[in-house]
């Protein structure tokens, strides 16, 4: 996921709050756009998701290049890679403020030399950051169990989450009923259809294998219900054959790949689905939630935040399709409690995870360091 999507209207929130802001990130097409949008300065440094010790130490030498030109107070650094070398740079040259946004822990489900090469690169991110800001309170929790960070260095911005959720941007008032309803004639799906989204990446991790199985069990009980998918298969967490095919032939998915703007497709799901192994927080539920659409998810760590068990969706195991499908089965059966849930998930959102509430809480964690 991009800073395009990750940091949308922080970045313009700091610069009308005074704060001169420069974003550095890997090349990407939307960079000139994010620039114009958030009215900030772009630095573009080659970084790769995987250890590479050679690309690796070029962008730690771009990076401390950057960082020595333009001299900030405070420099906030997420996503695995882009944390270590963020924070080791920012570290070496004394930047007072150094900030950590802990997104996740991918040493979780790893194992043997990786794991132990993930933990090493996550305590040593958390170790050179002032501040770390953990996206959950559960991943804090894990963080903090797994020895990667010192509790009291470890903190949550209120409920949890990166950058909130544009409250306003997923509402079905920003969704004209004739938008709507020619998706609904492209994608064909008429209004009542029994409609399962998913959004997001299309990997082992979140859960795709058992979403899939969940859905070819229900799509069985009823040919009418659909499984609308919105985002594309990643190859580095690759699926097995099987799903492949079953994605590729089964007659009740419908799958729209990427898209620019996800707000409209929450309009056309009855429930949102991710089944997740592990997060950081995620994003999709907080916007269905927005959109006043219900979540089923998991107890993985970060999901679990995302959604109060029975009052804004439902919480299942991670792992387990047959319990998936009890929860699906439920949501598409009963209509009436779904949309209660949704009204609550959309009041629980409006009142925890407005993007405002996300940026004071980070401008005051900014300050404080400044201070100390």
């Amino acid at each position: 996921m991009s800073a395009a999507t990750l940091l949308r209207g922080q970045m313009a929130y700091f610069v009308e709050r005074g704060w001169a802001v420069h974003l550095a990130c890997a090349p990407g097409a939307e960079l000139s756009a994010v620039a114009a949008r958030e009215g900030v300065v772009v630095h573009e440094i080659p970084m790769c998701r995987e250890v590479s010790v050679l690309r690796d130490m070029r962008s730690l030498c771009a990076m401390l290049s950057l960082i020595r030109s333009i001299q900030p107070d405070v420099v906030n650094a997420g996503t695995p890679k882009a944390g270590l070398i963020g924070m080791i740079s920012a570290y070496l040259l004394r930047v007072k403020g150094r900030v950590y946004v802990m997104r996740g822990l991918r040493l979780e489900g790893a194992k043997g030399i990786k794991r132990a090469v993930l933990a090493m690169t996550e305590r040593i991110s958390c170790s050179c950051a002032s501040v770390v800001i953990c996206v959950s309170h559960s991943l804090r929790s894990e963080a903090v169990a797994s020895g990667v960070v010192a509790e009291r260095k470890a903190h949550v911005i209120g409920a949890g989450s990166s950058n909130g959720v544009d409250c306003a941007r997923f509402t079905v008032d920003t969704c004209t009923s004739d938008l709507v309803q020619s998706m609904r004639t492209e994608l064909d799906l008429p209004e009542g259809t029994p409609t399962v989204g998913f959004v997001g990446r299309l990997t082992r991790d979140k859960g795709a294998v058992e979403l899939l199985e969940a859905f070819d069990h229900l799509y069985s009980e009823d040919h009418s219900r659909r499984l609308l998918i919105v985002g594309e298969v990643e190859r580095q967490d690759a699926l097995p054959s099987q799903t492949m095919r079953m994605l590729q032939r089964h007659e009740g998915i419908i799958r729209v790949g990427l898209v620019d703007e996800t707000a409209p497709y929450y309009q056309l799901m009855c429930v949102l689905c991710l089944p997740t192994h592990r997060e950081g927080f995620p994003n999709a539920p907080l916007e269905a939630a927005a959109s006043g659409i219900p979540t089923v998810t998991t107890t993985a760590t970060g999901a679990r935040d995302a959604v109060v068990d029975g009052e804004t969706g439902l919480v299942v195991s991670p792992g387990d399709s047959e319990e998936l499908t009890v929860a699906l089965r439920l949501m598409l059966e009963n209509p009436d409690r779904a949309r209660s849930m949704g009204e609550s998930a959309r009041r629980r959102v409006v009142e925890e995870f407005a993007q405002a509430r996300i940026w004071t809480g980070l401008e005051a964690i900014y300050r404080e360091v400044l201070e100390a």
